[in-house]
């Protein structure tokens, strides 16, 4: 059988005695003695003992309860109590301590022995548990995403170092003690939280919930959330534990292509030429305001519709941009087929100006075509500047 070291946190000194004496009959050793809850702590992470012995009131006002807790949750130290009560409020808080077990006073030699034979073969397997444990806990605090518990009443149980120093923190202790209600120090009052808790009490999980919250400066973060119910031990619905990516970088980017998009349309649509951006199917893509107002009906329905010129359309070099003169046959072919096939083995640089009609429009077009690039690079379509123009057929 293990042999235990204990420490015996009792205030009474004729108690202290006795429960010593009693280990020490039952084949353990005392490895210290305390009377308060304060220096409980400091000897229990001192001396480190695989069992401690609890009192339930001590010399400084600190609860057995308290104390018990404390050195559970920091130190990971099973813990006994001890103690002469019979009120039921109390019992209920020894209950829900964490304590290992529980003696009650007048404290008998069989009782401490039995309890101490029990610890001494469920010790190993606790220590076992409480490495994994600590493993878990290791991948929690180092993980790279942002991690944390959260109370369905509005308070962080627990978080990771990441999530912490998200929100600009030093460290998650200090997350924890100044953070004291989610929703109006992380989602400003008026974040989603409302529906996520309708969500977790339905059972159900959430993925890439996107929300704006707020750091320990007031600085504001966008964040995707992934979110699963949170029960205790007795597999009571606590809150949810939840995952977070930083998307910040992510929104500057989208609100970046976002103006650059609007600028592109504000510049296009200042250009009185027609500008129309199609796939290789003649289907519109993209046009500009010119375009829009001036076209007939036929081409804002959604389909570029161009009918060559009588002559052959000839490919025109403009002094400032690359081209090649160029005859296109267009007899029995579909024109989009021909800038298709002339595009794809041409250089982004290339482009083909050729003389055109619009189904249903009288004027003639000089159109300027450049191929319309996907961003990996693939030619998808096709980019026309069409300038209006009158002459004799």
């Amino acid at each position: 059988m293990h042999k235990l070291n204990v420490l015996i946190v009792e205030d009474d000194a004729s108690t202290a005695l006795c429960l010593e004496e009693f280990v020490r009959q039952a084949g353990h050793e005392v490895c210290g003695i305390a009377d308060s809850g304060e220096k409980a702590r400091a000897a229990a992470q001192e001396l480190r003992p695989d069992l401690v012995f609890m009192d339930m009131h001590l010399k400084d006002g600190v609860t057995g309860v308290i104390s018990t807790r404390n050195i559970v949750r920091e130190l990971r130290i099973p813990v006994i109590i001890i103690s002469s009560t019979d009120d039921e409020a109390e019992l209920k808080e020894i209950q829900k301590s964490r304590a290992f077990g529980f003696i009650q006073k007048p404290v008998s030699y069989d009782e401490v022995r039995v309890n101490l034979d029990i610890c001494a073969r469920h010790i190993p397997a606790f220590r076992a548990l409480i490495k994994n444990q600590t493993l878990n806990k290791n991948i929690f605090d180092n993980a790279a995403v942002g991690i944390y518990i959260c109370h369905l009443d509005g308070y962080y149980i627990a978080c990771n170092n990441a999530f912490a120093h998200m929100l600009g923190y030093a460290t998650p202790q200090e997350l924890l003690r100044t953070v004291v209600s989610v929703d109006e120090q992380v989602y400003g009052g008026e974040g989603p939280r409302a529906s996520f808790l309708t969500a977790i009490r339905a059972g159900q999980s959430l993925c890439n919930q996107e929300a704006q919250i707020y750091g320990k400066d007031c600085d504001r973060i966008w964040v995707s959330e992934h979110l699963v119910p949170y029960h205790d031990a007795d597999n009571v619905l606590q809150g949810y534990e939840g995952v977070v990516i930083n998307i910040n970088g992510q929104k500057r980017a989208e609100a970046e292509k976002d103006l650059a998009l609007t600028l592109m349309n504000c510049t296009m649509d200042a250009v009185k030429d027609w500008i129309v951006v199609t796939d290789f199917a003649g289907n519109i893509i993209f046009s500009n305001k010119s375009f829009q107002s001036g076209a007939p009906d036929a081409a804002l329905a959604g389909v570029l519709r161009l009918e060559t010129a009588r002559e052959q359309p000839v490919a025109f070099p403009m002094a400032f941009m690359r081209s090649e003169t160029m005859v296109l046959d267009t007899e029995g072919r579909d024109l989009f087929a021909i800038l298709e096939e002339k595009l794809e083995a041409t250089s982004p640089e290339y482009y083909i100006g050729l003389r055109c009609r619009l189904a249903e429009y009288p004027n003639y077009l000089y159109a300027q075509i450049t191929a319309y690039t996907s961003p990996d690079g693939g030619k998808i379509g096709a980019v026309f500047v069409l300038h209006q123009y009158q002459c004799d057929r």
